[in-house]
């Protein structure tokens, strides 16, 4: 049994190590993506349709030969 009446706090947080560990496989920065993912966009609210009429209209045209 314990003489002190006051108990040891346990430990809450520690950031020993971590930095470490991050930096052995580099820290990365996030790709980025050409779209979004329209992934979790409600179809009812009409922002899908719309995001796709403006893809539609920044779509580069294809490059078409001139015939001789």
């Amino acid at each position: 049994s314990c003489d002190n009446p006051k108990m040891a706090k346990s430990k809450n947080h520690t950031t020993h190590n971590q930095s470490r560990k991050a930096h052995r496989n580099g820290i990365k920065k996030p790709r980025t993506h050409r779209y979004e993912s329209l992934k979790g966009i409600p179809h009812d609210s009409g922002l899908p349709e719309l995001l796709s009429r403006f893809m539609l209209i920044l779509r580069p045209e294809p490059l078409t030969q001139d015939e001789p």
